[in-house]
């Protein structure tokens, strides 16, 4: 039924609109997916992969695999990185890549201000060879579609140890998709992303971080989200999300070692959406790596 849904979507050029960027339950302990400015706030080399099953249960849900890496260049002011995503959502795989470049403006000794630029494509495919029809010879099914779009996109990352906000919009062009056939395409939204973090040390081994995202597309209602982090040791994380009229996401984090760090997340669906599947998995794994033996070692708590 989903792939249905989408291929009519996409062929008569309805209002229905897929989803154009992957969606991220854990996106705040790597926001450069959303956030180029993130480049380097952990002041040495990270890597994060992220595997999610959305929907699970659902014909033709989303499925997504992500791996990022970014680091500091000499002299920390600078910070590069890269970032690479593979969405597939029924017959239609889209695979988006980026670079990143990012600077650090020291304003004080506890706080700093982070700018960042990414650059890249997207490639939207859609296998409607796949789609099984009634009619062999119509002709809208007999082919596959791929279409590349540029990427550019840009924002601000304040940050001490304890405290963040940030300010982006990872896509900053109004491209169109053209599903071909003389069909009516669908423009790209441009979306905005806000997000802000705090860490209360409440005793010496336990620590609580709420945190929260807001996001904001053209033609859409905001969309916004609640999280609470309990952290035990500086190494074992528990917490849970609201994600406003859609799911309730439970999380845990374990930091393994002081290079690995592992998560997982479920989200459970709400309301009317919850009957229709058995919700969604995400998992990720960090690694991090010191340059030096000179290198601070500290927790980081986003």
């Amino acid at each position: 039924m989903v792939v249905f849904v989408l291929v009519i979507g996409l062929l008569t050029g309805s209002p229905l609109k897929a989803q154009q960027n992957p969606m991220y339950t854990q996106y705040m302990f790597n926001e450069l997916l959303i956030n180029p400015a993130y480049a380097g706030v952990h002041e040495m080399f990270s890597a994060t992969g992220v595997y999610r099953n959305q929907w699970g249960g659902l014909e033709g849900a989303p499925q997504t695999i992500t791996a990022s890496a970014h680091s500091p260049l000499r002299g920390r002011k600078f910070a590069v990185g890269v970032s690479f995503a593979h969405d597939k959502i029924a017959v239609y795989r889209n695979i988006y890549l980026n670079g990143v470049f990012a600077y650090k403006l020291k304003l004080s000794e506890k706080f700093k201000l982070r700018f960042g630029l990414q650059g890249g494509f997207q490639n939207h495919k859609a296998d409607l060879t796949d789609v099984n029809v009634k009619n062999p010879d119509d002709g809208k099914f007999d082919d596959n579609r791929s279409e590349f779009l540029p990427v550019v996109g840009a924002g601000l990352f304040f940050h001490s140890q304890k405290l963040y906000a940030g300010v982006s919009s990872p896509q900053l062009l109004n491209g169109r998709l053209d599903p071909g056939n003389g069909q009516v395409g669908s423009r790209q939204s441009i979306p905005l992303y806000i997000t802000s973090g705090y860490v209360f040390e409440l005793s010496q081994n336990f620590k609580l971080r709420p945190s929260g995202l807001l996001k904001m597309v053209e033609g859409s209602p905001p969309a916004w989200e609640l999280n609470a982090m309990a952290i035990f040791h500086d190494k074992y994380w528990i917490g849970a999300t609201y994600r406003f009229k859609e799911s309730v996401d439970f999380l845990a984090i374990l930091q393994i070692t002081e290079q690995f760090r592992l998560g997982y997340s479920y989200d459970l669906g709400i309301g009317n959406f919850r009957s229709t599947n058995h919700g969604s998995h995400e998992f990720s794994l960090n690694f991090r790596m010191k340059y030096t033996e000179e290198d601070i070692t500290s927790p980081r708590f986003f």
